[in-house]
């Protein structure tokens, strides 16, 4: 999507080699502890080879035909312990903050059930004292429009507002799924008898797109997740036309086809 003239990528692309573009602080830290990890890889690949081209050159067998042992060095040894210590104690205290504050357990504004199946997304979400179940199924190649991701796009995305903590509540019905939105920096395990929690707390409004990353059969490929962060007035505007129109347990929804100023002027 473009907002303040940049362009940003929420979904995967041809030969993607680097990430997508965060829109959570979990997932800016995952970035940021990537780019950590790097710099002292970039430091030790290129310390080690200088080493290596060192050793293969100064000591040559025709070269070196005098023996001198060394058999102490205190300060090399020094040296050669701590600062592989300090590396890695820079990267554990930044991995293990990281580790922490993903998986937080704060107050949630909104509760989301999300259930696995072969193979769709079931929803379930409480619209003031109603609860609501709908499913998202991929959208086939031959309905798409132009503009639309193959393999990607679903009949009844997820919409979430923004700025807003919520927690998503996964199971499945069948097998092993994982619930898994790169942008957003979530991916949860969809075990059969087994609840996993996790949260999202999105800081920018866009559509993020996800897929199944645990596999599940024939149809893994074919289980795309499509959640869409709105702000705030316009979620309200979504709960209270569902409030309206979810007259069964389950319902299909389709957010495209929302005119929000129409349904602000029903409502209100």
């Amino acid at each position: 999507m473009i907002s303040n003239f940049k362009i940003l990528c929420d979904a995967p692309l041809h030969y993607q080699n680097g990430f997508q573009d965060p829109a959570t602080p979990v997932y800016e830290g995952t970035i940021f502890l990537h780019d950590l990890i790097w710099i002292f890889l970039i430091f030790i690949v290129f310390f080690v080879s200088w080493m290596l081209f060192r050793i293969l050159v100064l000591f040559k067998e025709n070269d070196n035909i005098k023996i001198v042992p060394t058999t102490q060095n205190i300060p090399l040894e020094t040296i050669w312990t701590v600062t592989p210590a300090i590396i890695l104690t820079l990267i554990a205290g930044n991995s293990i903050s990281h580790l922490y504050s993903s998986e937080e357990a704060l107050t949630p504004s909104i509760d989301v059930i999300v259930t696995g199946n072969q193979w769709y997304w079931a929803y379930e979400i409480m619209v003031f004292d109603k609860k609501v179940t709908f499913e998202s199924h991929m959208i086939p190649d031959e309905d798409l429009k132009i503009g639309e991701l193959r393999n990607l796009e679903v009949d009844n995305p997820l919409i979430l507002p923004v700025e807003t903590t919520i927690r998503v509540i996964v199971n499945s019905n069948d097998v092993i799924h994982s619930w898994a939105v790169p942008s957003l920096g979530v991916k949860i395990d969809a075990v059969p008898g087994r609840t996993n929690i996790g949260t999202i707390f999105a800081k920018r409004e866009g559509r993020f797109y996800g897929q199944c990353s645990e596999i599940c059969g024939k149809g893994h490929g074919y289980m795309p997740i499509v959640v869409v962060v709105t702000d705030q007035m316009q979620y309200l505007i979504y709960l209270h036309y569902m409030y309206l129109t979810a007259t069964e347990s389950k319902v299909h929804l389709n957010y495209l086809n929302y005119d929000f100023p129409n349904i602000r002027n029903k409502i209100f």
